[in-house]
């Protein structure tokens, strides 16, 4: 995980694993044991995440990651009377180690993660044992994606996440979004690539019921280049192999060629032109959020203006993001205007660089965009 492509608000919001030190009171034990359900939602973002915490009476226990899945084993806590501190790592890797402290009121668990200044509101619900069961069994959103991977023409292989509407029927045609991670999601786990609000929202159904669609999810590897041209080189390999995926999905399934979208944050916003540059008569429309502009040297402002003024496109940005400067959209919107387009663009006051969740979440957008066809 990289803490350089968003706020740790959101890079931890969607993983949680606990560690508990120290011994439990015989008098908090009823207080404390037992299985908690963890709400806790960072100040910076929209993003709330869930986790079924248990904790024995002999201090072991796990933690489940409720969004992602995965569970963690937890260790080192201290307890007094119905206080509990501990710590946890966001990762295996051990590099991002966060706190908590927190206090049993009644039934709930109450208390605040904290990790490099940034803070968590934490609310746990103590779970009978009936309510813990169907928690434990209950499929996260990672488990209604099918994990593939993919070898292109050449020799370049991305792992990618693809969402099948459920009720999907090959007599039908169904729109695809093409979504592009953030800086924070390469790798190769098949698991970073799978963040924001549009990933877990989009797939619930009563969204399905309204638009059904596929989402494909693409993982770029982590690996850095030693220049920006050596950068902007590999990213034309991915991108085209992300084209030869979505050539596959048109083949293996109905697609509706004239509803093709592409979406991406941070890194990922920069990814969608990349996308659109690659391939500029794919897409219905696109949506790039809080895009960063550093690889993508092959074509300057002025000439993706040029290329894409009559393309439905909605930018998104929010004015207080210290990562990637707002005047980078501003830029953009500009030069597409200047080239005689009409983008759609929202600017929102006083929010940092994770802008994406509250867009992903913008009823108008979503109608906007699946209403769009070539």
């Amino acid at each position: 995980m990289s803490l350089r492509f968003g706020s740790i608000a959101c890079a931890v919001a969607g993983v949680i694993a606990l560690s508990i030190v120290g011994s439990l009171p015989v008098f908090a034990e009823e207080a404390i044991v037992g299985t908690w359900e963890l709400t806790s939602e960072w100040e910076e973002g929209d993003e709330k995440a869930m986790h079924l915490l248990v904790l024995n009476s002999d201090l072991t226990g796990s933690l489940k990651d409720m969004d992602k899945g995965g569970t963690s084993e937890l260790q080192n806590v201290k307890a007094k009377g119905d206080a509990l501190s501990f710590s946890y790592f966001y990762d295996k890797s051990g590099e991002f180690e966060i706190a908590f402290e927190g206090t049993v009121v009644g039934k709930e668990l109450k208390g605040e993660f904290s990790i490099y200044g940034a803070t968590a509101v934490v609310v746990g619900t103590k779970l009978s044992k009936a309510e813990a069961a169907a928690a434990a069994s209950r499929k996260t959103f990672v488990d209604q994606y099918e994990a593939r991977s993919f070898t292109s023409s050449e020799g370049d292989t991305l792992p990618y996440r693809l969402f099948i509407p459920q009720y999907y029927d090959a007599g039908k045609q169904y729109p695809i979004v093409l979504f592009h991670h953030g800086g924070g999601g390469t790798g190769s786990d098949n698991l970073g690539n799978l963040e924001s609000a549009l990933v877990r929202e989009w797939i619930k159904p009563e969204a399905q019921a309204k638009n059904p669609c596929f989402i494909v999810a693409p993982q770029i590897p982590g690996k850095k280049s030693e220049s920006v041209k050596a950068g902007y080189k590999v990213m034309k390999l991915h991108t085209r192999t992300i084209h030869e995926i979505l050539d596959g999905l048109e083949k293996e399934f109905s697609i509706d060629t004239t509803r093709e979208y592409v979406t991406g944050l941070s890194f990922g916003g920069e990814c969608v032109w990349m996308s659109l540059i690659e391939r500029p008569d794919r897409f219905a429309a696109t949506v790039p959020i809080c895009a960063t502009d550093g690889i993508a040297v092959a074509s300057d402002d002025d000439d993706r203006g040029t290329l894409f003024a009559q393309l439905p496109v909605w930018i998104f940005h929010g004015d207080a993001d210290d990562t990637v400067p707002v005047e980078t959209s501003q830029r953009m919107v500009k030069a597409l205007k200047d080239a005689g387009g009409n983008p759609k663009y929202t600017e929102y006051p006083g929010v940092d660089h994770n802008s994406w969740d509250r867009a992903y979440r913008e009823t108008e957008l979503i109608e906007w965009l699946f209403a769009q066809s070539r």
